[in-house]
């Protein structure tokens, strides 16, 4: 059980990365940043489990690194497009808008449910 523990304190999550590195929470983004700054990342394949088969993969990123590299991205050394980034006013837009948008379609999903609910209360 403490080597289960010491690894995940090893490995941070997509969420985690991206609030400290202050980016868009997406594997895909994540990854170039580590990539291109040199960051150890790993993926692994996601078990999807009400149809069986294989999920989307998920990336794992070194603790010790992403820490190391996250006063760089904030101090400008790295490259990163500021359409990635939470804290420029064109990355929190689109942030905000897929935000937006994955509301807008659970929403519509629900709509029929609400309607039904709606035509019995009235």
């Amino acid at each position: 059980m403490g080597r289960a523990r010491e690894q995940r304190r090893r490995w941070l999550t997509r969420g985690k990365v991206g609030r400290l590195w202050h980016i868009r929470p997406q594997d895909h983004l994540l990854a170039r940043v580590a990539d291109q700054a040199g960051v150890r990342y790993r993926t692994v394949a996601s078990y999807n489990y009400p149809v069986g088969g294989q999920g989307p993969p998920t990336c794992y990123y070194d603790a010790e690194a992403a820490r190391r590299l996250a006063p760089e991205i904030r101090a400008g050394l790295v490259e990163v497009d500021p359409a990635w980034r939470t804290d420029t006013p064109e990355g929190r837009r689109l942030l905000y808008r897929g935000r937006a948008k994955a509301a807008l379609i659970v929403l519509a999903a629900l709509s029929p449910f609400i309607a039904i609910l709606l035509s019995i209360l009235i």
